[in-house]
């Protein structure tokens, strides 16, 4: 059936409901998006994260991209909405990445790296706020 508004969110990659759209995709099966983040061949179809090719530029997959597409994507979908100017997704050109190697971490952005606890307090500290953030104001107080 037809739907005024639809959100889909999907894994950590493209799921095939995205190929099956009819939307342009890549060889991953990722929705194709302009730096607005909405789809080549969709007006009114946006996407972020792991699940889209951006146009402009290849990006590789990060939290950091996701998060900053997450936050953009809800600007430019009000903005749609009301007929107002989006704002292009402008990535950083070296994205922080800290990964959990168990009882330590490794922090990476070039050209410094680090391994060490202290990455992995970082990263710890880093994924508590970004819950935080998205949290319905129902959650925080459980």
């Amino acid at each position: 059936g037809d739907a005024d508004f639809l959100v889909v969110a999907t894994g950590a990659r493209p799921s095939k409901v995205l190929t099956e759209s009819g939307l342009e995709v890549d060889d991953e099966g990722a929705v194709i998006v302009d730096e607005y983040l909405q789809s080549l061949s969709a007006k009114g179809v946006f996407g972020g994260g792991d699940c889209v090719a951006f146009q402009p530029m290849e990006l590789e997959r990060s939290a950091s991209h996701a998060l900053r597409q997450g936050r953009l994507l809800y600007a430019n979908l009000l903005a749609y909405l009301s007929g107002e100017p989006m704002r292009p997704f402008i990535p950083k050109k070296e994205p922080l990445t800290i990964l959990n190697l168990g009882r330590t971490g490794l922090l990476v952005r070039k050209p410094f790296v680090a391994r060490g606890r202290f990455a992995l307090l970082l990263k710890r500290w880093i994924d508590r706020r970004i819950v935080k953030e998205f949290q319905s104001p129902s959650e925080e107080k459980s």
